[in-house]
């Protein structure tokens, strides 16, 4: 994999960026590359894959937009991909991409085997965490010119996470087989 433009907006190279950012694709291809058997824990009615990538590198301000954006785009491709090799017995099953922001690291692939519990994991109103959907006009696929197959859709929600009496907001996208 090679990384055209390693420059990261000020001046300075990230060292061994085109090699992290090689690793990075190759980790979230090999962690998709079967369709999983099923739940990471009985009775949680998901599976989900992070990402292969330290934190201090795909985080890092330094780190060049076209890199976050192959990121997110090596998940969406990896969920196609899911999709594709889906077998017949989790026909009924959800596959999507969750792009958290600004901290990208958090983001995974997800694959729900449960309606329900696929239905569930968007409710999140308590006085901890609270999810408040984005406007339809907001769409990460298109700010970040993302390519979408057909049939994905695009749904994002501001998230308010309240620790210690202390308030953080973060941006999670999910893209993928939501309807």
């Amino acid at each position: 994999m090679r990384v055209m433009n390693l420059s990261t907006g000020d001046g300075k190279r990230i060292r061994g960026l085109g090699r992290k950012t090689g690793d990075m694709v190759t980790g979230i291809q090999r962690g998709c590359a079967t369709f999983p058997a099923g739940e990471e824990e009985p009775g949680w009615g998901f599976w989900h894959f992070h990402l292969p990538i330290y934190q201090d590198f795909i985080d890092s301000r330094k780190t060049p937009f076209g890199v976050r954006r192959l990121c997110a785009q090596t998940l969406i491709d990896s969920v196609a991909s899911l999709v594709a090799k889906k077998p017949a017995a989790a026909r009924g099953s959800r596959v999507i991409a969750f792009i958290n922001l600004p901290g990208l690291w958090y983001s995974e692939v997800i694959v729900f085997f449960d309606e329900g519990q696929f239905r569930d994991f968007f409710v999140r109103n308590n006085e901890y965490q609270t999810w408040i959907e984005l406007p339809a006009a907001r769409n990460l696929a298109r700010e970040w010119n993302l390519r979408l197959p057909p049939g994905f859709s695009v749904k994002g929600y501001r998230e308010i996470l309240v620790n210690d009496g202390e308030s953080f907001e973060n941006e999670l996208w999910y893209l993928g087989e939501l309807t």
